[in-house]
């Protein structure tokens, strides 16, 4: 079984609140399961509004700066949303 197949499974046991998770087909799989899911930058928007952090877009630029790879009109919607 995948990782994320491993994970899923664990949340759905343990009937957990919320998952995060990035991936599609993973978030669509815990979807279906009729798991709440939440990715990275759903997170910082999440940080940014409570005021955990102090810039949504910097936190963005640092995790692509380590690989992190994010579809450039999602991460203006929700800079939008943070304020930024």
């Amino acid at each position: 079984m995948p990782v994320n197949g491993i994970r899923l499974s664990l949340a759905l046991a343990g009937k957990a609140d919320l998952v995060l998770i990035d991936e599609r087909l993973g978030r669509n799989l815990a979807e279906y399961h009729g798991l709440k899911v939440i990715g990275t930058l759903g997170t910082l928007l999440k940080a940014r509004r409570s005021g955990l952090i102090g810039s949504f877009l910097d936190e963005v630029r640092r995790l692509q700066s380590l690989g992190f790879w994010y579809h450039d009109p999602l991460i203006q919607r929700l800079a939008r949303l943070a304020g930024e």
